[in-house]
């Protein structure tokens, strides 16, 4: 899981002030909701013939794995059916929230696909990650949806179309 989170080389940046929109702006960034809630990896491997879907708080992670405190390490196995071939290692990063009795995560990047880094445009692993999610079994429980990408050019429609509207908590 380390080898694969840290050749990730997507650049987030959080937006906080003008300086930091002025900079995403010149440097062709897409901007997305941050939802609230935990941000949070979901795995899905296969070791020794033991099949995994789990969660796992980004907070708890440490730059190096030597330095993790696994007293403290928020891991929690999550009950949906996947496709066996996400076995072979699936990674998305997402948000974790509750909202009316419902687990809700979610994804804003597809980082591992087939036990490989995906270095692919945005556009496209969001296209992948919908045809993975698609495959899953629906859960009235846990809901999981991909959090849509926008172009610097759209940044008033996804504040006022979808930010406003929203019935959760950006």
């Amino acid at each position: 899981l380390y080898q694969l989170i840290d050749t990730n080389t997507i650049k987030y940046v959080r937006v906080t002030n003008k300086s930091d929109l002025a900079y995403i702006k010149q440097n062709n960034y897409y901007v997305t909701p941050q939802f609230y809630g935990k941000e949070s990896l979901m795995f899905f491997c296969k070791i020794n013939d033991t099949f995994y879907n789990v969660l796992i708080f980004k907070q708890d992670l440490r730059k190096n794995i030597l330095d993790i405190n696994y007293n403290y390490l928020h891991i929690y196995k999550i009950k949906i059916n996947v496709p066996k071939h996400l076995y072979k290692g699936t990674l998305f990063d997402g948000i974790l929230f509750n909202k009316n009795n419902i687990t809700h995560f979610v994804i804003n990047d597809l980082l591992v696909h087939n036990g490989k880094v995906t270095d692919d445009t945005i556009s496209n692993k969001q296209n992948i990650t919908n045809t993975l999610i698609n495959s899953f079994q629906k859960n009235k429980f846990f809901n999981i949806t991909i959090n849509k990408f926008f172009t610097i050019t759209q940044i008033k429609e996804l504040y006022y179309d979808k930010i406003k509207q929203s019935a959760y908590d950006i």
